[in-house]
């Protein structure tokens, strides 16, 4: 495994010291905030934003697994979708991404890959996402 990366849960400290600093820059700046965690943490991130009383959430990967520089990632539809209901937080929007820039969506290549459009087209791939995130495939 490359550094930085650690093959590791993000721990509760770092959601409660997100939940604090959320909270403060919000009530600081009077704006709406939005909060996305590394590793698809999305059920962090919805502790984060439910305590902190952020707006939405922004989710990597949302419906299908990629293999990334930390590991293996699944989407993160079903828990994060019962973990919101559990929280009460169902006033808390989720983004996705369409694409993610830093994995692979397949194993094996495909030999018909499906084009960034084509995949914000798609609801069954974004399951009760509140809207898509499009970004360019690579950075320079």
């Amino acid at each position: 495994m490359a550094a930085p990366y650690a093959d590791c849960d993000i721990g509760p400290e770092t959601a409660a010291h997100m939940a604090v600093a959320c909270d403060r820059v919000r009530r600081e700046t009077g704006l709406p905030i939005g909060v996305n965690m590394l590793a698809n943490a999305a059920l962090h991130a919805l502790a984060v934003a439910s305590a902190s009383r952020a707006r939405f959430v922004r989710v990597n990967q949302w419906a299908n697994a990629y293999v990334a520089n930390e590991r293996l990632i699944d989407g993160a539809a079903g828990p994060a979708m019962r973990y919101r209901r559990e929280l009460g937080a169902q006033d808390v929007r989720v983004f996705t991404d369409a694409h993610v820039k830093h994995g692979a969506h397949a194993i094996v290549v495909s030999s018909t890959p499906r084009p960034p459009r084509s995949a914000m087209r798609s609801p069954r791939r974004r399951p009760f996402a509140s809207g898509a995130i499009s970004r360019l495939i690579s950075t320079a």
